[in-house]
């Protein structure tokens, strides 16, 4: 095995593993919580997306910056007359900007949801404030094979159907 490979392991793909097991510990101990939470008391549940998805976007961001690694590694050995900045740079930017992307859906995932109790539903987007709505205030409701799209106090909001508690939102609804 190459020198190369070696500092990869070791200094990506080691802590890279033990990032995505703590993730996904934490996840699943997050996701059974909100099933008992669920059974508990069905008029009290929260909607989120599911685990599967942040997964696999912290891989993706793992992934993307091991390419960006061997990229500038290899440019540099095949380099005969110093070190390419531009080239370096113009790969790393593009690479780097795939990962900012991956890390903005998992902070998106991770944070999005949509908390019931009761007649009331919190809903915490990703980048905006916090709102409230309760069943009353529902506006229209539009249901599609994938997702329910739903308009509130002149809000919209989106639910997939693989969400954790969709059924429950559904009935919540008056599905």
């Amino acid at each position: 095995m190459g020198e190369t490979a070696k500092q990869i392991i070791e200094y990506v793909a080691i802590p890279s593993f033990l990032i995505i097991v703590n993730l996904v510990v934490q996840l699943s101990l997050e996701r059974a919580q909100r099933k008992r939470e669920a059974k508990s008391d069905p008029g009290c549940f929260t909607v989120r997306m599911p685990v599967i998805f942040t997964i696999s976007l912290i891989t993706a961001f793992i992934v993307f910056t091991v390419i960006a690694v061997f990229f500038t590694r290899q440019v540099i050995a095949q380099s005969t007359e110093g070190i390419p900045w531009s080239q370096i740079l113009t790969g790393d930017i593009g690479i780097g900007a795939l990962d900012i992307l991956c890390l903005v859906y998992a902070y998106m995932f991770m944070r999005q949801k949509v908390e019931i109790n009761g007649d009331t539903a919190k809903v915490t987007p990703a980048f905006s404030k916090r709102y409230t709505f309760n069943v009353l205030d529902v506006t229209d409701v539009q249901y599609t094979n994938d997702k329910t799209k739903i308009k509130a106090v002149g809000r919209k909001l989106s639910v997939y159907r693989i969400c954790y508690c969709y059924n429950m939102f559904g009935q919540w609804l008056g599905y």
